[in-house]
């Protein structure tokens, strides 16, 4: 999993801005801030996916918000975007859970789309926010049982680790990336 920020000022004011006030053309910026700052793990992505939204939030937000960055990414890294996923199950908001919580509430919920095609692809997995990596994690599993040979999750940002400051332009990685076999 790589992450480009700490979420923090400003970015998380970014991401508010486009996850709850629907300034979908933020998305763009940020998926140019995902390709400059990590231009070399994203070269080996084949494809593009976005961490889909369960159809009833999708409905009452309008969009997906990770939709909004990994469309514009994918057309800068020239790759296909591919809706590889669907949300079987509603989960509550990560924001809105405890760590404990957080870790168990996205298993089992998301499988791959029938009909896509991920065999030996290495998939890029977008997402706004990460907090735990569950979701990531239980997305990139069913990309696996759906034919990718290799998932790298990509974040704008990650929350902070305890005791972690929130410096407004830190830049955070981390280095996981999960390998079918």
């Amino acid at each position: 999993m790589r992450a480009v920020w700490v979420y923090g000022p400003p970015i998380d004011a970014v991401i508010r801005g486009l996850k709850f006030e629907r300034l979908e053309y933020l998305g763009s910026h940020l998926a140019e801030g995902l390709a400059e700052k990590l231009r070399d793990e994203l070269e080996e992505g084949d494809c593009v996916v976005a961490v889909p939204l369960h159809w009833r939030r999708r409905w009452t937000r309008g969009f997906n918000q990770a939709r909004a960055i990994a469309e514009p990414l994918a057309a800068i890294l020239k790759v296909p975007m591919i809706p590889a996923l669907t949300r079987r199950r509603a989960t509550p908001p990560q924001s809105a859970l405890d760590r404990k919580a957080r870790l168990q509430s996205p298993r089992g919920a998301f499988r791959p789309r029938r009909g896509c095609r991920l065999a030996g692809r290495t998939v890029l997995l977008v997402d706004d926010v990460v907090t735990t990596g569950a979701t990531l994690d239980a997305a990139a599993r069913a990309l696996l049982q759906g034919g990718a040979s290799k998932v790298v999750a990509i974040a704008v940002a990650r929350t902070p680790a305890a005791g972690e400051g929130r410096h407004p332009l830190s830049s955070s990685s981390g280095d996981t990336s999960v390998s079918g076999g």
